[in-house]
């Protein structure tokens, strides 16, 4: 499956990189295919405003299968749109640990 992690970002030490990746590598290991947006939003300059991120989030969260949250989810104002996003698609929302178990 096409697995889109959503996690917080902004605001967090190297900008939560370290839970990303492990996610990353353990839905890896697992068989699927993870988007995370640290990969796939890198040729945005840094400073680019908010909405710009989010619009290729979304883009990117709409041709996959589920979506997995990162700790500290709810309290991210960019985590709470794509679980909004997500539920509108009828995406399911799975732990990484349920998705990496067997």
């Amino acid at each position: 499956m096409k697995v889109y992690i959503s996690g917080p970002i902004t605001g967090l030490p190297n900008e939560n990189r370290e839970a990303f990746e492990e996610a990353e590598k353990a839905l890896r290991k697992a068989g699927h295919i993870p988007a995370n947006p640290h990969v796939f939003c890198q040729d945005i300059p840094r400073d680019a405003p908010h909405s710009v991120f989010m619009r290729r989030c979304m883009k990117i969260l709409e041709v996959c299968d589920v979506i997995t949250p990162l700790q500290g989810y709810t309290q991210s104002d960019g985590c709470r749109q794509e679980m909004r996003r997500a539920a509108e698609l009828g995406m399911k929302l799975y732990d990484v640990d349920a998705l990496c178990a067997n």
